[in-house]
């Protein structure tokens, strides 16, 4: 399933109306406000059997972050608000264990390349340079939580 939620820690399943029971390694929570990267993210790992909660701001999914027991996190790192740098730092103080994959495309005067090896010094685990691919997508994915 997939579930697109302003606050993931009070998404639903839209199947039952109640609060949402993932459990698991398989759970990924995706931060992107770019809504076709995450649709696609999304479409990619739903069919590899992943259950996906999907925001556009780190904001968002900080929102009751502790107790949706992620195995793991692909987060943007230029959004609006606090963006990806900073976030995977407050992720890290939230759930020192989860993983974290680091994308972008760059921004502004930074390139991608720039902007992933500022993620991997603070803390991601992988990253990922946009645009993407289902099989970059699978294989780094697939070596996070092997």
């Amino acid at each position: 399933d997939v579930i697109y939620s302003d606050t993931p820690a009070q998404a639903t399943n839209p199947k039952r109306n109640d609060t949402l029971a993932l459990k698991g390694p398989k759970r990924v929570l995706v931060i992107d406000d770019d809504a076709v990267i995450t649709s696609f993210i999304a479409t990619v790992l739903r069919n590899d059997g992943y259950q996906l909660i999907v925001t556009d701001s780190v904001e968002k999914a900080l929102d009751g972050f502790s107790t949706m027991n992620y195995a793991l996190v692909i987060t943007d790192i230029f959004m609006q608000g606090m963006g990806g740098i900073k976030g995977i730092s407050e992720i890290r103080e939230h759930n020192p264990k989860v993983k974290i994959i680091a994308m972008s495309g760059g921004f502004e005067g930074m390139n991608a390349e720039e902007a992933l090896k500022a993620a991997r010094k603070i803390g991601a685990d992988a990253v990922m340079a946009k645009p993407l691919s289902a099989k970059t997508i699978t294989t780094t994915v697939g070596k996070i939580l092997s």
